[in-house]
């Protein structure tokens, strides 16, 4: 069983800040944070290697299918599940929840990543925590927001992943 290294709070509690002081901090870090436009009415996608961002999400716009509150752009998700990382990057998914429980949004991105060599580091929501490693056969290794820089650099100090 895998071991992943996830940023773990409630809903507006920081994962996304928090992951984004991770890209400053481990250089090469490469995957996709989701960012909150506006008041949360729209979301972007940010491929943290190249810095593009796509729509993924909107509570305003009609894209194709719905979870909750939001559409959203399966091609979006699409480029994100395609993306070639090499073993032994470190790669940050955000958000990781009942969407890819459900073989949608990043799954195919998710499954890719723990089946090779690469350090991986998510955000869950903490009520999503069970369901996610039941989904993925793996062991999370939670931390809080404000816990997380100091978290990963010890782990990815570490010479292989922490499988």
């Amino acid at each position: 069983m895998k071991n992943v290294l996830a940023i773990t709070a409630d809903r507006n509690s920081g994962k996304t800040s928090a992951a984004l002081g991770l890209i400053k901090m481990i250089p090469g870090l490469k995957g996709f944070i989701s960012l909150s436009e506006g008041n949360k009415d729209e979301i972007t996608l940010l491929d943290v290697e190249n810095g593009n961002r796509l729509p993924l999400m909107s509570r305003h716009f009609t894209f194709p299918t719905r979870v909750g509150a939001y559409s959203y752009l399966e091609s979006t998700f699409s480029y994100a599940n395609e993306k070639v990382f090499n073993d032994g990057d470190v790669i940050i998914i955000d958000e990781i929840g009942r969407l890819e429980c459900e073989g949608k949004g990043f799954d195919a991105l998710m499954r890719r990543s723990l089946s090779s060599s690469s350090n991986l580091v998510i955000t869950v929501r903490t009520q999503f925590i069970e369901m996610v490693e039941n989904h993925y056969g793996i062991k999370i290794i939670p931390c809080s927001p404000d816990k997380i820089i100091e978290k990963a650099s010890t782990l990815l100090r570490a010479e292989a992943p922490y499988a």
